[in-house]
């Protein structure tokens, strides 16, 4: 009979100590025609209300407390393009011995992803006799393999990392009657597409800063996010060169679930506009720029956006079936399922999912029943507990 009441007890105990699990937040997922796994891409606004690891979402069939498995993703697609920026020529320097022309550009920003392309003013075919010679201003030069542009209208060179501090110079060697003239120079870099990413508006007000060299910006995000880069945009005409450091911040504002405050800094050159700084994924509602000027005018900030990358979930959902997705609670670990060390799911489909979550509410029945259940859970191990107490007593 002790046994049973200790045992009784224990169940009690547990079944009082369970947490209930306290969602905010549930996002009902489309219901599929075929069976199979899918990846759900997720809106932006999931961010605002789960975790930053992202443990406390939960898939449930609606109606059923039965967990389906899932395993959650950021988007790594970059979807690179080619992007054209023209360069001034600075100068056009050609020997009285016929040995080089040289060319030097204002460097805008680093050349070790895309190419550089060389308009002449005659039709241009490779020849072994002219050599191409990158450098920059310390001085240090290498020779470099080109390439013809479509319908010889001038020839490329593919980056290697031959950016300078400032400028580029280009040597290019061969007798006058075979070296080309040049009549224009375009930049054609490789940039990650925006459209891969989530754009978030940030809101930002200017300030200068310790001294009259150097100038604030202050932006702040509607809700915290992974930012995997931030772009500035500004009106100031080029060519301008800035050192500039990034600050990104997290806390407990703008809807962040963070409890405490957290800094990250990346130290960058500004010399393009618009300029991308690549983040690392960080979580942040707010950041700043800090803009070393020297002795030139400050630079006026046209636009700021975020980019977040694109979260999705790979699960199986079966056909006909009504699923949500249900988050919000800070004090969730994340789950363990075993789809996450199968690395060759094979899905039948994608969905994207462009609504944003909607808040629980819990009924006034409900709150009622979980309060008697709370209470006459208490009340029973209170009375368990007595009546062992009592025994105990009687006995001795």
């Amino acid at each position: 009979m002790k046994k049973r009441i200790v045992n009784l007890l224990l169940i009690v105990l547990v079944s009082f100590g369970a947490r209930a699990q306290n969602f905010t937040h549930r996002l009902p997922l489309p219901k599929v025609d075929s069976t199979g796994y899918y990846n759900v891409y997720l809106p932006l606004e999931l961010f605002a209300v789960c975790n930053p690891n992202y443990s406390d979402i939960r898939i449930y069939p609606v109606g059923s407390k039965e967990q389906v498995p899932y395993m959650v993703q950021l988007s790594t697609d970059t979807y690179l393009k080619k992007v054209p920026v023209s360069h001034p020529v600075t100068y056009t320097v050609v020997e009285e011995n016929a040995r080089y022309t040289e060319i030097e550009i204002p460097v805008f920003q680093k050349y070790d992803e895309g190419q550089l392309a060389f308009y002449t003013t005659e039709k241009w075919t490779n020849n072994p006799n002219i050599k191409i010679i990158v450098g920059n201003e310390d001085g240090v030069y290498k020779e470099v393999n080109v390439d013809t542009l479509p319908k010889g209208e001038g020839f490329y060179i593919a980056h290697h990392l031959i950016y300078g501090k400032s400028s580029l110079k280009f040597k290019i060697e061969g007798s006058v009657a075979k070296r080309p003239a040049i009549k224009t120079l375009l930049n054609y870099s490789l940039e990650n597409d925006p459209t891969a990413y989530h754009q978030i508006q940030a809101k930002w007000k200017t300030s200068e800063g310790e001294n009259s060299h150097s100038s604030i910006v202050e932006a702040t995000l509607p809700h915290s996010a992974p930012l995997s880069m931030v772009k500035f945009e500004f009106t100031n005409p080029l060519p301008f060169q800035r050192d500039c450091s990034l600050t990104l911040t997290s806390g407990n504002n703008q809807g962040s679930i963070f409890n405490k405050k957290t800094e990250r800094a990346y130290y960058v050159n500004i010399g393009s506009n618009p300029v991308l700084i690549e983040t690392e994924n960080h979580f942040a509602n707010a950041f700043s720029l800090l803009i070393n000027n020297n002795d030139d005018a400050p630079l006026q900030i046209k636009s700021i956006e975020a980019l977040a990358p694109k979260l999705f979930i790979t699960l199986r959902l079966e056909a006909g079936i009504n699923y949500e997705l249900k988050c919000g609670d800070p004090d969730l670990k994340k789950p363990k399922y075993d789809i996450e060390y199968n690395s060759d799911v094979r899905t039948v489909g994608t969905l994207t999912i462009n609504t944003p979550p909607e808040a629980i509410v819990e009924s006034s029945a409900e709150k009622t029943r979980k309060n008697l259940l709370l209470w006459g859970a208490l009340g029973l191990c209170i009375i368990v507990m007595g009546g062992m107490a009592f025994s105990m007593i009687k006995k001795a």
